[in-house]
């Protein structure tokens, strides 16, 4: 290794270090710049045509993804036949839209664990964006069709190898209609979740095991009461 290859190595560590002390500090720019130079999604981008994310804080993350629509999903059910022959089929609506909608939730699941894995924040607010039949104009349009709140610690303790996508949104705060159109065939479009709604639901999570405190705080002290105003008989030795 010569002198120069040495100094530009030395110069890109230099860099990467100082980049990384930056993003553990909880530096916002910092953040910025990992997602800029370092492309988390390059080798994803098959999922969707566009990926964009907002820092919020140290913390959470957002991420709408443009997902494929309808077309990524075969119209038809190839199957083997006693004789041997290829038998094809139109795959019933049911079964189209239950492969989409697992299409969709593990886009969202798989674009969370790649920024879980570049960036030391505990949610990513994943919102999946789907074209929709306009019907005032007749032309597809983008919309969200799934908004959900991922968080790290429950993301650790999936088994990816065994679950089902769509069940797997239940372990999340989520917004999602996955009934679909029978005009247009499409999902619902739905309000994505923002960082206002995270709050709220905290708050009540909060004031739920506050007032769950009180009761049982509240209890203890009538069972104290009690026992002060009902005395047990005194017991003498005979």
């Amino acid at each position: 290794m010569n002198g120069y290859t040495y100094s530009k190595e030395k110069e890109e560590w230099q860099k990467f270090e100082n980049l990384s002390r930056r993003v553990l500090a909880g530096e916002l720019k910092a953040y910025a710049e990992v997602l800029k130079d370092y492309s988390p999604f390059a080798e994803i981008s098959g999922l969707g045509s566009s990926v964009r994310v907002t820092v919020h804080n140290a913390e959470l993350l957002g991420c709408v993804l443009k997902i494929k629509g309808v077309q990524v999903i075969p119209e038809e059910v190839k199957t083997l036949t006693v004789a041997g022959r290829v038998s094809i089929k139109p795959m019933p609506r049911s079964r189209f839209h239950e492969l989409y909608q697992d299409y969709i939730c593990a886009c969202l699941l798989r674009v969370a664990r790649e920024l879980f894995a570049l960036l030391p924040v505990e949610t990513v607010l994943a919102t999946a964006s789907a074209d929709s039949l306009d019907p005032r104009t007749g032309q597809p349009v983008a919309q969200p069709v799934l908004s959900a709140a991922i968080k790290r610690a429950v993301m650790a303790g999936l088994q990816f190898q065994r679950l089902d996508p769509s069940h797997a949104m239940e372990n999340f705060v989520h917004r999602g209609d996955f009934k679909a159109s029978r005009k247009s065939g499409a999902f619902e479009p739905i309000s994505p979740l923002t960082p206002a709604d995270l709050t709220e639901t905290t708050r009540k999570t909060v004031g739920f095991e506050d007032l769950l405190a009180k009761v049982r705080s509240l209890r203890e002290e009538m069972k104290t009461e009690i026992g002060r105003l009902n005395p047990r008989p005194t017991e003498f030795a005979s």
